[in-house]
């Protein structure tokens, strides 16, 4: 939370996991903050994310998420607050991951 990058109200959070961390933990701490959004990269077999939000910011992780996958390949679905997805490939996810400020920017800004 300490890195996060300011969009507006919106603090951002990109983290990739490393072995030891449980991404699913790690985004629902954080979300338990107020004005936190969450986009956690796992890098398995194949690679994982999952976006998630506080409840007082009004974005929807899956237009998030779809954007993500996007990049990644893979699908994926959920909840305006909380969605996941998989099958990308893990080979582009710290790219991907990278371009996370930039994807929530413009989302953010179509609304």
């Amino acid at each position: 939370l300490a890195q996060a990058k300011s969009i507006g109200e919106i603090r951002l959070v990109v983290h990739q996991t490393q072995e030891d961390e449980n991404g699913e933990t790690i985004s629902k701490t954080l979300t338990d903050n107020p004005k936190v959004l969450a986009i956690i990269g796992i890098a398995e077999k194949k690679a994982k994310v999952l976006v998630s939000r506080s409840k007082d910011i009004d974005v929807d992780c899956r237009v998030l998420l779809k954007e993500i996958m996007n990049e990644l390949g893979g699908g994926g679905g959920g909840k305006p607050e909380y969605a996941q997805g998989g099958g990308g490939d893990v080979e582009k996810l710290p790219e991907t991951l990278k371009k996370g400020p930039d994807i929530v920017l413009a989302v953010v800004s179509k609304k």
